[in-house]
């Protein structure tokens, strides 16, 4: 089972600030005996969050039952045996959240002025919204895909088939379609197509006159968007509709294949391989994009100078490692960021996060990416404003 997680939800996060705002991220295993370890491996994670607030008290005690919702969240068993691949839990005063999400996210418990939502940024922007439109003979379908969810869309004015649209079902017309002509009313055809469902040949002419009216339904519903659209059918009709489409964010290269009988979920699995390579292709924009800019404009890839600079609204965008915390802390009163010696917990927090949410905050971009894939290898690198 998979929870919603929105732009809203995250800002929600990044807006609590105060004592012990506890983060904690662990995978989950979906099915089998397995998932008996899910409630296991999350008490572990508490045990380790109750020592690190103990271990750091700060100057207001928690409430006596800061923990209390956190060890009955242990014990409901529908919970645990609907996960998703990663669990992501969030506790302060007054507050808990938890988020069943498609993401196999890295054990971690974090506790803060400040929850720690860096896994969820990589998570938000790999949440591409996209849609799949499945085309045959005999029906046509929009699905409305994200990671999360499919959704099919009712779109007024689309044609529910060929027949549908072109009036097979009066007389005159099916005397243009009698099977083996290849001539429309006077009219030479350029090809002739055998369809599985209706026991008829079409044109491709007739073939691309029902596109254009799929076509032009879409444009009323779709409008300005600019979320990818990817086709579904067999392969001699994908080339007809990228002949009639308009929409000028049709992926080239759809999924081949009758889609009669696909579920929802089958088309966005068959889908997401597609989408995969349209995120690779973007965050190689975004590294391409930073690079340019950074020749103009002032910068760091010094991670103290971010943190100080995305405090005070310096910082336009950050790339950040994704896979890695760098412990340290914010020193609000000498206005510096500090890393911890040794790599230490104790009283830290990850400075990667913290320049993460200010940044975001402030109106500024984030693109979280593997290490490998940072400028110049190093942990974040980032474009102020001045």
């Amino acid at each position: 089972m998979e929870d919603l997680f929105t732009k809203p939800d995250l800002e929600a996060l990044i807006s609590k600030q105060g004592r012990a705002c506890l983060s904690m991220f662990m995978p989950a295993v979906q099915a089998g005996q397995e998932v008996r370890q899910n409630p296991t491996r999350f008490k572990n994670l508490l045990t380790s969050a109750e020592r690190l607030l103990t271990e750091n008290p700060g100057s207001t005690p928690l409430p006596k039952d800061f923990f209390g919702p956190l060890r009955a969240l242990t014990h409901e068993t529908l919970f645990w045996s609907n996960q998703s691949r990663g669990l992501a839990i969030f506790r302060s005063t007054g507050m808990i959240r938890t988020y069943r999400l498609p993401a196999p996210f890295r054990e971690l418990v974090i506790a803060a002025d400040h929850f720690h939502v860096k896994p969820l940024i990589s998570f938000l922007r790999r949440l591409q919204k996209f849609y799949v439109l499945a085309l045959s003979m005999k029906e046509v379908r929009l699905m409305e895909c994200s990671l999360q969810q499919v959704l099919e869309v009712n779109i007024p004015d689309l044609p529910g088939s060929m027949e549908e649209a072109l009036r097979y079902d009066e007389p005159q017309n099916r005397l243009q379609f009698r099977t083996g002509t290849d001539r429309i009313g006077d009219k030479p055809s350029a090809a002739i197509f055998h369809s599985h469902g209706t026991g008829l040949e079409e044109t491709k002419d007739d073939i691309l006159r029902y596109f254009r009216l799929v076509n032009k339904a879409l444009e009323q519903f779709l409008q300005q968007g600019k979320d990818p659209l990817i086709l579904a059918g067999v392969d001699y009709l994908l080339p007809i509709y990228e002949e009639a489409n308009t929409y000028p964010h049709l992926l080239k290269g759809g999924i081949a294949g009758n889609p009669e009988g696909w579920t929802p979920e089958e088309l966005k699995k068959q889908a997401w391989p597609k989408i995969e390579r349209l995120l690779s292709e973007k965050e190689v924009h975004a590294i391409s994009d930073y690079e340019e800019k950074a020749v103009r404009l002032p910068g760091s890839k010094d991670i103290r100078e971010i943190a100080a600079s995305a405090y005070h609204a310096r910082v336009d965008s950050l790339v950040l490692s994704e896979d890695e915390e760098v412990w340290g802390f914010f020193d609000r009163d000498k206005d510096e960021a500090k890393i911890s010696s040794g790599g230490s917990r104790t009283g830290s927090y990850d400075l990667l996060n913290f320049a993460a949410i200010h940044t975001l905050a402030n109106g500024g971009t984030v693109i979280p990416l593997p290490r490998t894939r940072v400028p110049a290898g190093a942990q974040a690198a980032a474009l102020f404003r001045y």
